[in-house]
């Protein structure tokens, strides 16, 4: 009875937390820090900062959190941006050589910045990486045009082919290795796909919905650009809830949690099987910030964005979710109850002595 009570009530927990806009407290990470980041489910983030050096722009991937800093380093030029991380603290992107002439796909990981190369072309880019370790990404390849590729450390960079065609492109992979891409058929026309396991298959023209990445349940999410309104709303696929109304073109998606534009893209919006708010406004200095970007979330829904505040300035910005009052409310509930039932099975226990 004891374990079925307190089952019954941390099951009620997430009901409760939901059931009106969650709150957040808001903390700027780097004044340096460009648009587009993302966040780990340690709470570590990966953001780009520029800073000018003798009248040129540098330009460097870094790990932040609340209280640390981390430059990634370079593969010898002067730019370098970072387009993902997974939860051990593997990061993935691009950097361009010394003379910052051609730039090539890295691999981040325990302090070393991994040189990926290229499909033969002068030119790659990492855009994704999961929890196993394997990396997609793009590749020029010899005699001109882009090759999708996926790369681990047992196997080495391996091209993946196309619908047919000649080209292709990874947009990402998930937690179980299936990538998302486009790829040309013999025709020439650029349609989706879905890769797992050697074999490509065909996911649709890009017609008005576009596709941008992939969620932690191999859900695919992106949007429908609805022309005639001016609006882009999401559309999710293989997905166990439905799209909360009033999102626009996602960036990530968590377990529970899915950040992104509005509809009408004049803010970042933070969404929720519950619903979707403006990001800003589920601040606890309300009126004080302006978010107008929520790039990364994860499981815990702690959100990386970018935002701006007439007291702290812009850049990336790292907000935590704070816990419902019921939640704790509940949580000592149940803890009570346990207590209760404890003395009862005690006192019991005495008597038949």
């Amino acid at each position: 009875m004891r374990n079925t009570l307190f089952t019954l009530l941390l099951a009620a927990v997430p009901v409760a937390a939901m059931a009106q806009a969650p709150r957040y407290t808001i903390e700027l990470l780097t004044a340096a820090g460009n648009q587009g980041a993302d966040i780990n489910n340690s709470g570590l983030v990966l953001t780009n900062e520029s800073h000018e050096v003798g009248g040129s722009w540098v330009l460097s991937a870094v790990f932040l959190t609340p209280r640390s800093r981390v430059n990634l380093g370079t593969l010898g030029g002067t730019q370098v941006f970072g387009n993902e991380l997974n939860d051990i603290g593997m990061a993935v992107g691009r950097s361009t050589l010394a003379g910052d002439a051609t730039t090539h796909a890295f691999v981040y990981s325990n302090g070393v910045m991994q040189d990926l190369g290229t499909l033969g072309g002068s030119n790659s880019e990492a855009v994704a990486v999961n929890n196993a370790g394997l990396v997609g990404g793009n590749s020029d390849i010899a005699g001109g045009g882009t090759r999708g590729f996926l790369y681990s450390a047992a196997d080495g960079m391996r091209d993946i082919g196309t619908l047919g065609g000649a080209q292709s492109r990874v947009i990402d992979v998930s937690e179980s290795g299936t990538v998302l891409g486009e790829a040309q058929t013999a025709s020439g026309e650029w349609r989706y796909f879905l890769y797992q396991d050697g074999s490509m298959r065909d996911f649709g023209s890009r017609g008005s919905t576009t596709w941008y990445g992939m969620g932690p349940n191999d859900e695919v999410y992106g949007a429908y650009d609805w022309e005639e309104k001016g609006l882009q709303l999401l559309t999710l696929h293989n997905s166990s809830w439905q799209p909360p109304s009033g999102m626009g073109r996602p960036y990530d998606m968590a377990n529970g949690y899915i950040v992104g534009d509005h509809e009408r893209a004049v803010a970042g919006v933070l969404g929720t099987p519950a619903g979707s708010w403006p990001v800003d406004e589920l601040v606890d200095h309300d009126g004080e910030w302006w978010v107008p970007e929520a790039s990364g979330v994860n499981d815990a829904g702690q959100i990386v964005g970018w935002g701006c505040s007439a007291v702290a300035g812009c850049g990336t910005v790292f907000l935590n979710l704070v816990p419902e009052p019921a939640t704790y409310g509940m949580l000592g509930a149940g803890l009570g109850l346990i207590a209760l039932a404890r003395r009862r099975k005690a006192a019991t226990a005495s008597r038949s002595a």
